[in-house]
């Protein structure tokens, strides 16, 4: 008789599929090259460099047979074919997304000359240009994609900003040596400035007129006039240079400008440059040719239309937190109390006096040395066969105070503020057998003061000569001052950079990290982050109120092409810390608080205590 009782059995010779067994893979297709986005597999996730931050899978490896991705903060060289591939064992299947990056960001200045424009005309010059004022998150987005403009300019929410990636004199503003978007804040309305405008698209098409003897600019409308047309705006040009245009030749434009798009680089159109070049009557880049002055002509026909609601936003509206997921153990070992000085016996010889020239280590007089009495155990030479753990970092910390600031004592406790221990001669002997180079002078466990040269200089010699090697002062009283190297072993809980396009002073890195349920960051994690390959060239606020930078992908605007922790100082010979008002991005950690010793230490504690306090108060 018939139930609902289901009897489906199972086929004992089916084979076992994994839940995770999909391959999903994403890439971005031109006529140049194919490029990959990212691929998944088995819970894993491998993003690449350029995508980080800004793809994500909204369904895996919840749904492992979800192959949906939101791609944010989108560029114009985002646009192309996205291929889906999708492979279950020894069966695949492919489908294809057109994606088209509408609108482009470009500076201006008008024929008054340089920084003539309120916030009123700005919008007004705008709105003639075929445009409407760009506003912060769509300059970061061209910055991202290569904008570069060294000229400060009104954008919509009535801000000055300017995109810097090869920094020069005159160009540091708000983020130093730094590349990135500076800003002067919200100005008054009266003040004058240049303007940054965003041109979303156009319906028509731009082309360009010649003839032998060229045009004044009333034959220029008359010779766009006699093709049905008119001169082009300047945003027009640059919708239509983003488009692919390119003519080696200056043409006037409706708003008595000339300019030429250049998409092909040669040394004789512009240099070598690409973009909208413009022709300035004068050489600091200011007034245009006079109306008699003869050119070619940029004209436009179609419908008008650049519209001031913007179909495809261009970046995330909202800061968004950025993370890469390095450990989430919690294991707790290791001892961080504070090692007790060494007195040693000083026979000292009268001091030579010395004048400092430049900020180095110093290496003491040999009698300075030879005079020490030391307990056995204390300033030893390093184990040679110590050997560094995969998770384990050593680094050099100088504190906000300067250079060679911190005795013994102090340096011990430096290094377990910011989530440290002071290292050991044989820790630091190990960093430098892999590779690290530091020229100053910092207190070790053992009451020695050292560094690690790999590359010897002049002034970084000291008691090795030429050779590569660890330098030692030998052991010093504890009451000298000098850097601290410190060690942590491994990183514990989640560390992830947090971003916004404006920036956070310290109090708003403080409050953004509370409110993703995170803190700020140790130096010390950050390092042990960095050593698990995070890398990302934002300078952002550490909880020491230090600013810094994790690379492991050198390239030449992200800390001069080096690979390290890179820390932003406020002084050339590098001392002092960025004050707390100055605008960086910030580095949150989340999880499990725990230090070597088992806890967080009692500063660590009472910090993020004052941290959720003046959060709370705010």
């Amino acid at each position: 008789d018939k139930t609902d009782t289901d009897h489906t059995v199972p086929d004992p010779g089916a084979p076992l599929i994994a839940p995770l067994s999909h391959r999903i893979k994403w890439s971005l297709v031109t006529k140049d090259k194919v490029t990959t986005v990212l691929v998944a597999l088995e819970d894993q996730i491998r993003i690449t460099e350029n995508y980080l931050d800004r793809v994500q899978l909204l369904g895996y490896p919840a749904t492992p047979t979800d192959a949906s991705i939101r791609l944010s903060e989108l560029r114009s060289s985002d646009s192309g074919v996205y291929r889906c591939e999708v492979q279950h064992g020894i069966e695949d299947d492919h489908d294809l997304v057109h994606v088209h990056v509408q609108g482009i960001v470009f500076h201006y200045r008008p024929i008054m000359g340089r920084y003539s424009l309120t916030f009123e005309k700005a919008n007004d010059a705008c709105s003639q240009n075929s445009a409407v004022m760009a506003s912060p998150e769509q300059l970061q987005a061209a910055f991202d994609d290569g904008f570069h403009q060294c000229d400060a300019g009104w954008l919509s929410d009535q801000t000055v900003r300017y995109p810097i990636h090869d920094v020069r004199l005159n160009c540091y503003g708000d983020k130093d040596e730094l590349p990135g978007v500076r800003t002067y804040g919200i100005r008054d309305v009266n003040e004058t400035y240049d303007v940054y405008c965003f041109s979303e698209k156009m319906t028509g098409r731009v082309f360009h007129v010649a003839s032998p003897e060229k045009f004044t600019f009333p034959e220029a409308v008359a010779a766009c006039s006699a093709h049905r047309a008119h001169l082009a705006s300047t945003g027009q040009l640059y919708l239509a240079w983003q488009g692919g245009m390119d003519v080696c030749n200056a043409g006037w434009l409706g708003d008595r400008s000339v300019r030429y798009p250049i998409s092909v680089r040669r040394p004789q159109c512009g240099g070598g440059l690409l973009g909208v070049r413009t022709v300035y009557l004068f050489t600091n880049q200011t007034g245009y040719p006079p109306p008699e002055s003869r050119y070619d002509a940029f004209c436009y026909t179609g419908e008008e239309g650049s519209g001031g609601v913007l179909s495809v936003s261009t970046v995330t509206q909202s800061p968004e937190v950025f993370f890469k997921r390095t450990t989430t153990e919690s294991e707790a070992v290791g001892e961080l109390e504070s090692q007790h000085p060494t007195h040693p016996t000083f026979t000292l010889a009268p001091p030579t006096p010395i004048t400092f020239t430049e900020l180095v280590p110093l290496t003491p007089p040999p009698d300075l040395i030879e005079s020490i009495t030391a307990p056995p155990v204390v300033g030893r030479e390093p184990d040679a066969t110590f050997v560094m753990p995969p998770t384990g970092v050593v680094f050099h910390y100088r504190p906000g105070s300067g250079r060679y600031s911190l005795t013994f004592v102090e340096a011990q406790l430096a290094c377990q503020s910011v989530g440290a221990s002071m290292a050991s001669a044989e820790q630091l002997y190990a960093a430098y057998e892999a590779g690290y180079h530091q020229c100053d002078a910092g207190w070790v466990l053992d009451q020695t003061v050292r560094y690690p040269i790999v590359s010897p200089r002049e002034r970084c010699a000291g008691d090795l000569g030429e050779k590569p090697g660890v330098r030692s002062y030998g052991l010093r009283p504890a009451d000298e001052k000098y850097d601290v190297y410190c060690y942590i072993d491994k990183l514990r809980g989640e560390l992830f950079h947090l971003g916004s396009a404006e920036g956070f002073t310290f109090s708003q890195a403080v409050s953004g990290c509370l409110q993703q349920n995170a803190v700020l960051a140790s130096t010390a994690e950050l390092y042990a982050a960095w050593r698990r390959g995070f890398d990302k060239c934002r300078a952002g606020w550490l909880s020491d109120h230090s600013v810094r930078y994790p690379i492991n992908s050198p390239r030449a605007q992200c800390g001069g092409g080096a690979k390290g922790v890179h820390t932003v100082y406020v002084h050339p010979n590098q001392t002092g810390y960025p004050e707390d008002h100055t605008l960086y991005d910030a580095y949150c950690i989340r999880g499990v608080y725990m230090k070597p010793n088992g806890s967080r230490s009692l500063n660590d504690l009472l910090l993020i205590i004052d941290h959720v306090i003046d959060y709370l108060l705010s």
